[in-house]
């Protein structure tokens, strides 16, 4: 006889392995009380318990069902012995009602503790941990070796037969329904969870595909811009397309590092920068260039890692393109990211060359362009100045984390 079973086998084990981990830390706890509360139930019997079962009490309450106890306490922090702390803790019910019933016998008095059977029948029902067929196997075991002993003892159809049976059954009825009500709310919980963890992982299939598909438009996007590219006669116009494709390339990457990852609402934000930087490196012409790198491992929430990226591409590509390092040096580009304590995300990009004129700058479309991402969508601070080449010092707050 076996309750609930789910008819898909693998969904039966699924069940069994998701409910296990607290089942196990249930079976612990329990027994290590039960095993306490026996210790004093030993040292209660030397003063009150009639002396001519006082040794038979001593021995169950102090040894037998303590060890017990104590050791399937001990298999309940392992998952490989499973299948043997099960059955020491039906022994221990069983062994319980059994040593009870015998030394219940040789008293000749066996209403006189009747109440510790009926705890036990709860205990296992209830409280103890065993799934609700090994509980209901066990408690029937229990019963019948009781109901024996009562009838030796009191003889049939007398009261205290009568009143012991009731109880039992009343007992059996309480623990019955409530371990069949907790083990239909865990099944129901388990089912939920499940549906959940399929919808979600349907859910992050179809993200992954979508991401996946917007780097391929916009990979056709730049193939169609490169085409049309060739087409145009001035260099500036081609400048203005070779510019409009490094910027969608380094959109690409963010799509391409989502479908990659293991969740779809943030990225590796060191691995981003150096897919930026090995862009950057394929679009390098009659340069030196060096670049220098320095990160930590950030996970960056998507909503910032967007226009950083861009951030980042349009700084790189206004060094690779205006930066002139003095004494014919190579060009070298440095980008370095830690986190405080406070975790604010510190962004600094610095390169070699003669740096700026801020007094006599005109802010074109590009300079904008960084500015009011990292003011406006990141809610970041920027700062630029020269210090042996221009740098920005970038400030923000990542939406996730803070």
């Amino acid at each position: 006889m076996t309750f609930f079973q789910y008819k898909d086998l693998d969904t039966e084990k699924a069940y069994h392995l998701w409910r296990r981990p607290a089942q196990l830390k249930q079976i612990a706890l329990i027994s290590f009380l039960t095993a306490l509360l026996y210790l004093l139930m030993s040292l209660l019997d030397y003063y009150i318990a009639p002396k001519e079962i006082l040794l038979s009490m001593e021995i169950l309450h102090l040894m037998i069902l303590p060890v017990l106890g104590f050791s399937i306490a001990i298999l309940a922090f392992s998952n490989r012995h499973y299948g043997v702390m099960i059955f020491l803790l039906v022994l221990a019910s069983i062994s319980a009602t059994l040593g009870h019933t015998l030394i219940m016998i040789d008293l000749n008095a066996y209403s006189s503790y009747n109440a510790e059977v009926y705890l036990i029948i709860f205990w296992v029902f209830a409280v103890s941990g065993l799934p609700i067929h090994h509980a209901t196997y066990t408690t029937l075991c229990m019963i019948s070796i009781s109901a024996f002993g009562a009838f030796f003892t009191t003889g049939f159809a007398t009261h205290d037969l009568i009143m012991h049976l009731f109880w039992m059954i009343a007992s059996f009825s309480f623990g019955f329904t409530g371990a069949y009500l907790l083990e239909s709310s865990n099944r129901t919980i388990f089912s939920k969870q499940k549906k959940l963890h399929q919808a979600l992982s349907n859910k992050n299939i179809l993200l992954k595909e979508l991401a996946h598909r917007v780097k391929n438009n916009l990979q056709l996007v730049s193939g169609i811009l490169y085409s049309q590219s060739r087409k145009v006669d001035t260099d500036k116009t081609k400048k203005i397309f070779e510019d409009s494709i490094q910027t969608i390339k380094a959109m690409g990457i963010i799509h391409e590092n989502l479908f990659a990852s293991q969740t779809l609402d943030a990225i590796d934000f060191k691995e981003y920068i150096e897919s930026l930087i090995d862009l950057a490196s394929q679009n390098i012409h009659n340069k030196q260039v060096q670049f220098s790198f320095d990160s930590q491992s950030i996970i960056l929430s998507i909503e910032n890692a967007v226009p950083l990226g861009l951030v980042l591409n349009e700084i790189i590509t206004n060094s690779l393109k205006y930066a002139l390092p003095k004494n014919n040096e190579d060009l070298l580009i440095k980008i370095a990211v830690s986190v405080d304590t406070n975790k604010e995300i510190y962004l600094h990009i610095a390169d070699n060359g003669e740096g700026v004129d801020f007094e006599n700058q005109q802010k074109g479309f590009g300079t904008q362009l960084i500015e009011s991402l990292i003011r406006y969508q990141i809610k970041g601070q920027i700062e630029s100045y020269n210090n042996n080449g221009l740098n920005y010092e970038i400030r923000f707050y990542d939406i996730k984390k803070s």
